[in-house]
């Protein structure tokens, strides 16, 4: 549900959008809504002129209110949409008076909420064929029953030169959309938003859900096939997954922690992404070290990633010191230095 943005109308100009000219202060923001507010200084007025459009449009709406009012209430308007709000001051002649100087009128512009849109917008399905992938778009419908007249459903694909966008208008019990001709292994932005044809002046957008995602085939459980240390540095092979998958590496010590009842902790982590099948890091512990590996295809929140290895266990000892040998004529003794840990 969405939530009114409520202000305090702080002296003349409070809340007003560069390029405008100021007076007209915000005092509440609803969906369809908007309540706003001046003040007055100079010559008395008999009656106020409040006009409003839409800041896309032309069409001017005028209402007129008392001498004493510093306050009017727009309703009626579309949801999710920015308008401009003028005010004027009028004499018992029907003339425009001055406020603060000002000859002009004051104005604001100002936006209202949207409804309370989709959410949970996810991947249920996805096919790989010749013409492409598809995929199968799922969502949740507002938890406001506001009577919602339809959906619309935008995608494109990410870091394209050609960022238009696709769309589609499921019907208003749809709750799911099949969206096809994908590029396997590009990334793409889906976004949803109920369609609200209830306002006066025409449909608008609910609050819109978002979803990145890469078209790619599902990748599995990476496996680490060896890992070994060679006195400073740590070196790990997996197998490899399909082109053109990269993968991220995680190096890390996880030891007892008294302080946590017993419970191991990460003490640290290194992670580092190459497009090889094996991966080298130099460690500052001596320490039993972890090494887990996933492949990931794209990158950021649009990728798709594999799940975590299970983990490969190192156990980093340095060679012990040569012993020293001693002989007293009978007996050879030996002596070394204790390897810590």
């Amino acid at each position: 549900m969405a939530v009114a943005a409520v202000g305090v109308l702080v002296g003349v100009g409070w809340g007003v959008v560069g390029g405008q000219e100021e007076g007209v202060g915000l005092v509440e923001a609803g969906v369809g809504r908007l309540v706003v507010g001046w003040e007055w200084e100079g010559a008395e007025v008999e009656r106020f002129l409040v006009s409003w459009r839409e800041r896309a449009g032309a069409l001017w709406t005028v209402r007129e209110v008392g001498g004493t009012a510093r306050r009017f209430e727009i309703a009626g308007l579309r949801p999710g949409t920015a308008y401009v709000v003028r005010v004027r001051g009028l004499d018992a002649r029907g003339r425009g008076v001055a406020s603060g100087g000002r000859t002009s009128d004051l104005r604001g512009a100002f936006e209202t909420l949207r409804r309370a849109g989709p959410s949970g917008l996810r991947i249920e399905q996805r096919w790989f064929g010749g013409t492409g992938v598809t995929v199968r778009i799922a969502w949740d419908a507002p938890e406001e029953a506001w009577g919602w007249s339809g959906w619309l459903v935008r995608w494109r694909e990410l870091g394209a030169a050609d960022t238009a966008w696709r769309s589609g208008s499921p019907a208003v019990a749809a709750r799911s959309t099949l969206i096809g001709g994908l590029k396997e292994n590009s990334a793409y932005l889906v976004r949803v938003a109920a369609l609200d044809g209830s306002a006066e002046s025409g449909s608008a957008e609910s609050e819109t859900a978002e979803l990145r995602f890469t078209a790619a085939r599902p990748l599995g459980k990476a496996a680490i096939t060896s890992a070994t240390w060679d006195g400073s540095t740590i070196t790990a092979a997996w197998r490899a997954e399909r082109s053109p998958a990269v993968y991220d590496v995680r190096f890390s010590i996880v030891e007892d922690d008294p302080a946590s009842a017993g419970q191991p902790v990460l003490t640290y982590s290194i992670e580092l992404e190459t497009a090889e099948t094996t991966a080298s890091q130099g460690v500052p512990r001596q320490r039993p070290h972890r090494v887990q590996v996933r492949a990931r295809i794209g990158s950021g929140a649009a990728a798709a990633v594999g799940e975590w290895s299970e983990p490969a266990l190192v156990v980093l000892l340095p060679a012990p010191a040569a012993p020293a040998v001693s002989f007293d004529g009978e007996r050879a003794t030996a002596t070394w230095d204790a390897v810590e840990g």
